[in-house]
């Protein structure tokens, strides 16, 4: 999808991850091809072997649109890794099939990220901020890793006496660790220094394992609130995954170190007996989330002491990334 008289050069590759959901990258497409102009862009759609989808109208509308179609489901990280291989731009835009491109965000984010202010700080992603579908602000930023802040935050108990409530979410702009996959703006040139998703997992913590533990440590990640993109969220997942979410992130503490696993899986165990007892204390939303979560717990464990730990810590270290069926 190009906007621009100069053919000769991409400034931007837009790289959409799709399953299912054909319908809306059909209207992300048509919000970028009604917002961009600055600047040209070429669309990269990576195909998950979705199952129940027609990719033929995507085709049709956009035909210069690349399509690259998976044999099977391998995850949202291994499928961006696909499109970043192909991607011919200056710049690399990861991008969820259920956004929708806003005003002129785009170019005004490439343009900040070709600024002075991103030169000199060494910036190397941005993101911008993310709305609700009614055009409210969604949290999409992430701190730096502590361990203590996570031992208060993930147990009930200690959260309600420890952690004081807040009604607002800080949206102004800032350096920060890790920033939501739904948007993630780079320069190609991180990806000559760092590698790009790990491929051992599945779904959910990419994004935050890949900042902090990579693209942080040679590059500084900006949130920019100057610029917004819509998100609608949950457009190819379910609650179904609920068990995916909590399988990923502890993977992501398997690879932090032994020490670090086993303080982890002690952690849980702890918030897990808490929450049994806590459960009808709760409120009625909290008490389903918990109990779905609770129900999950002995599958949880199966994966913790025998699938997670049955392959070394290395990036990609695994044969196909770990499911949670």
């Amino acid at each position: 999808m190009s906007t621009s008289l100069n053919t000769s050069l991409i400034d931007c590759s837009i790289i959409i991850v799709n399953y299912n959901t054909s319908g809306l990258i059909l209207d992300l497409l048509r919000s970028v091809q009604k917002h961009c102009h600055k600047f040209n862009y070429e669309t990269i759609i990576v195909d998950n072997a979705s199952p129940n989808d027609d990719l033929s109208k995507i085709k049709n509308e956009f035909p210069k649109t690349t399509l690259l179609e998976n044999q099977e489901n391998d995850g949202f990280g291994k499928a961006n890794n696909i499109g970043i291989e192909h991607a011919n731009g200056e710049h690399i835009l990861l991008l969820n099939s259920d956004t929708l491109i806003k005003d002129d965000a785009l170019d005004k984010c490439l343009e900040f990220l070709q600024s002075s202010f991103a030169q000199q700080h060494n910036i190397g992603l941005m993101a911008c901020q993310l709305l609700n579908a009614d055009l409210t602000h969604q949290p999409s930023t992430f701190g730096n890793f502590h361990l203590g802040k996570y031992l208060i935050h993930s147990n009930t108990l200690l959260h309600r006496f420890f952690v004081k409530k807040s009604n607002t979410r800080p949206t102004n702009s800032r350096f920060v660790a890790a920033v939501s996959g739904a948007f993630m703006l780079f320069k190609k040139e991180v990806f000559e220094h760092v590698k790009p998703f790990d491929p051992d997992i599945f779904m959910y913590s990419e994004e935050t394992e890949l900042c902090r533990e990579r693209v942080g440590k040679h590059f500084n990640i900006y949130y920019w609130s100057d610029a917004s993109v819509i998100h609608l969220g949950g457009g190819s997942t379910n609650n179904k995954m609920q068990l995916q979410e909590m399988v990923s992130y502890s993977l992501t503490w398997y690879k932090k170190g032994l020490g670090m696993y086993l303080l982890h899986i002690l952690a849980l165990t702890i918030n897990y007996i808490t929450e049994s007892f806590m459960v009808l204390a709760m409120k009625p939303t909290n008490r389903k989330i918990t109990l779905n979560r609770l129900k999950k717990a002995p599958k949880h464990f199966y994966y913790l002491l025998f699938r997670i730990p049955s392959y070394p810590r290395y990036w990609g270290a695994r044969p196909t990334p770990l499911k949670a069926l």
